[in-house]
């Protein structure tokens, strides 16, 4: 068995967002994350609802979309979800994919059960992945 070394996996996906020549695309399945970057912007948007301008701590992640996006890039994600939507759903989407939408990203919502039962058909589990130039994949795992 192939020994992996995490950190030079994680710098390879961390710079495989600089490197990109033509596209990133990210399938997101889960309903909730729970990212400890996002927690207090999590917990804000909990207490005052959505946010009225993009919140600081994802400008540089939107700036970064606008840049790939000018020089003729595509950023697109597609996000499953389930009914009722999550608070952690509601909040990606109202704290985050309006803004990447308006820095160029091409987000798509897929909320029907059946699709996602489709998709699911194709493995035995779907999970979240990056893939970048439809030849480089970074499957995600959260535990």
């Amino acid at each position: 068995m192939e020994t992996v070394n995490l950190v030079e996996v994680e710098k390879a996906f961390a710079d495989a967002f600089g490197n990109f020549k033509r596209s990133a695309f990210r399938l997101e399945c889960l309903q909730k994350y729970d990212v400890e970057d996002e927690a207090n912007q999590f917990r804000t948007f909990l207490e005052a609802g959505a946010a009225k301008s993009c919140p600081v701590e994802f400008e540089d992640w939107c700036k970064d979309i606008a840049q790939a996006i000018s020089v003729g890039k595509s950023y697109q994600r597609v996000r499953l979800v389930t009914f009722p939507l999550t608070n952690y759903t509601r909040f990606e989407i109202l704290n985050g994919y309006c803004f990447s939408v308006e820095a160029g990203e091409q987000v798509r919502i897929v909320e029907n059960a059946d699709k996602i039962s489709d998709l699911m058909k194709l493995g035995n589990e779907i999970r979240d992945f990056w893939l970048f130039d439809d030849n480089l994949c970074f499957e995600l795992e959260y535990d």
